[in-house]
């Protein structure tokens, strides 16, 4: 059996055979993407049997996060969710160091997406607003004008306020001529951004 607060070293696949089922809170994984050319960690695994055993440990509410690109990233999230896994949330991690000079697109960025088991809920948490616009004055001078413009216009205002209150939003819809053009946030008045 696996030890708690132990580090093993072994094959992943290999090692969760050994993990009671029903018994982790939390995976958390950034599995080889496949498409990656003489790397020594990008070696082809049975994507089917990696998830199927992620489902068996995990607790009834247990979480998995997942790092990847490419298409193998999207068909992961396929696999999760034929095995009724409920996608929570996506997150995209802006590194401060940009991928390979020598790669043909230059990226600074890694997505992770968040997959709960059962109804598992991700804990309410905002990022400090100075360190959202990274002190930016103009950033912040951009907001204020917007927070302006929305107490002059009740609903958005209310809007704005239940969102810094509930983290909840509303979304509504803008039609013109033929149908929808756009989606946006409401709060995007308010600095907080459009879909």
């Amino acid at each position: 059996m696996i030890e708690i607060n132990k580090i093993y070293n072994e094959d992943c696949l290999d090692g969760m055979q050994q993990i009671d089922d029903n018994s982790i809170d939390c995976i958390l994984t950034d599995p080889p993407y496949l498409y990656l050319k003489n790397q020594k960690l990008d070696r082809p695994f049975d994507e089917q049997v990696l998830f199927n055993e992620a489902k068996r440990v995990l607790k009834k509410d247990g979480f998995i996060v997942l790092f990847g690109r490419g298409t193998s990233f999207y068909r992961w999230n396929c696999i999760l969710a034929d095995l009724g896994f409920s996608f929570k949330e996506e997150i995209i991690w802006n590194k401060t160091q940009h991928t390979s000079p020598v790669l043909p697109m230059s990226r600074v960025h890694e997505t992770i997406a968040i997959f709960t088991k059962g109804k598992g809920t991700i804990n309410k948490v905002k990022v400090a607003y100075l360190e959202m616009r990274k002190n930016n004055i103009d950033s912040i001078a951009t907001d204020i004008k917007r927070i302006k413009s929305a107490i002059n216009n009740k609903l958005s205002f209310s809007e704005i306020i239940d969102y810094l209150d509930n983290n909840k939003f509303t979304l509504r819809y803008e039609c013109a001529g033929f149908g929808i053009t756009h989606s946006k946030l409401k709060l995007k008045d308010a600095g907080v951004g459009t879909l």
